[in-house]
């Protein structure tokens, strides 16, 4: 019977967050391209192909935002349904507690939450790279030509105008070398660096000395230092377009980028947080899904049990927000949205078996006293 439930459940569960996810994503992708669309045709002679590449590259960024909301949603409504059609009041009546009922939505909640891990660590990352590459709308350059990156890395600083990712090249590279003091010892121009068999080449580069002010051409500089094309992807762009191992990699290196590092701690706490808060979304629905959907309110307790979620999830992001700035511990920033909705699981789990415990306590009672 566990099998069956549990199979049965991952199939409601699933296909509801199909559409609900799908309807979602599909209305902000239109409202993204009524924003952006003339960008994408401009830059394209072609009209259909290009619409259907900006869309099919910002999916998986809109749907790393909206999975967690969309698997509640998905879980409100599926045992909504196995309420309305009494087939939760069957299992109560057959003895199946909640905490049955939850182990069968596990590995249907299992499967979202590793599906969300996918598309924030894999897909995102590549898709804002080819957005970035692209330019257009948001990931467009800026048309002002003095506007370059910074970076810090150790006690250097460095500049670069432009990066290609694919064949790890930076270009208009210089680099403020500095001593542990803070005192600037050298400078390098190049037009491009390189990074080949785990090390940055400048190519063509002019160093200047801070001492003698003399310039030296060196046409294969050697840049010695840890930084790699994984740690800069993490460092130069919001962490949120980061795989969890370079942001693992900028954590360990503390001093690296022009962001503090508790922004990197943050991320690579809510990055393994994330998943698990989503699997205990699921769950919350189990725990506030009524054995029969036929007496009054039920409309009412479908919305509370939406609003519910919603305030558990919007608690995440502002805590995420706070933490970003400082304001919060890292851990505690990503982890404690996730122990409120565990909590949250666990309270409404034992009302509500408190409640029906109750009812029937107060429907045996008259029958009790009859027969005495």
């Amino acid at each position: 019977m566990s099998l069956v439930l549990s199979r049965y459940i991952a199939v409601l569960l699933l296909s509801r967050l199909l559409l609900i996810a799908g309807g979602m994503a599909a209305v902000v992708v239109f409202l993204d391209f009524l924003s952006d669309g003339d960008q994408v045709i401009a830059q394209s002679e072609e009209l259909v192909l290009p619409m259907l590449k900006f869309s099919a590259l910002r999916l998986p960024i809109i749907l790393s935002q909206i999975l967690p909301i969309s698997a509640f949603f998905a879980g409100v409504f599926t045992f909504a349904l196995l309420s309305r059609h009494s087939e939760l009041a069957a299992l109560h009546a057959a003895g199946v507690p909640k905490a049955h009922l939850a182990l069968s939505a596990m590995p249907a909640a299992l499967i979202v939450a590793v599906l969300q891990f996918f598309v924030e660590d894999v897909a995102v990352p590549r898709a804002t790279q080819a957005l970035q590459a692209w330019g257009v709308g948001d990931y467009a350059d800026s048309s002002d030509e003095d506007e370059a990156f910074w970076l810090r890395q150790g006690n250097d600083i460095l500049r670069y105008r432009g990066a290609d990712a694919t064949d790890h090249v930076l270009l208009e590279v210089t680099i403020f070398r500095r001593d542990a003091s803070g005192n600037l010892t050298e400078r390098v121009d190049a037009p491009t660096a390189l990074f080949s068999e785990g090390r940055w080449y400048l190519r063509d580069a002019v160093v200047v000395s801070a001492e003698t002010i003399e310039q030296i051409e060196i046409p294969n500089y050697h840049w010695n230092t840890s930084l790699s094309p994984r740690l800069l992807e993490a460092v130069a762009s919001h962490p949120r377009a980061a795989s969890l191992a370079a942001l693992l990699q900028a954590q360990s290196q503390s001093g690296t980028g022009n962001q503090p590092d508790y922004v990197f701690r943050v991320w690579v706490h809510e990055r393994i947080s994330r998943p698990v808060s989503t699997v205990l979304l699921v769950l919350l629905t189990v725990a506030l899904a009524r054995a029969s959907g036929r007496g009054p309110g039920g409309g009412w307790w479908i919305v509370i049990s939406m609003s519910i979620g919603f305030a558990l999830w919007s608690i995440d992001g502002l805590m995420l927000k706070l933490g970003e700035h400082g304001l919060l511990v890292p851990w505690v920033a990503a982890w404690v949205p996730t122990m409120l909705i565990a909590l949250a699981c666990g309270w409404i789990a034992l009302y509500v078996e408190h409640q029906a415990s109750w009812r029937h306590g107060r429907r045996s009672r008259p029958f009790a006293a009859g027969r005495s």
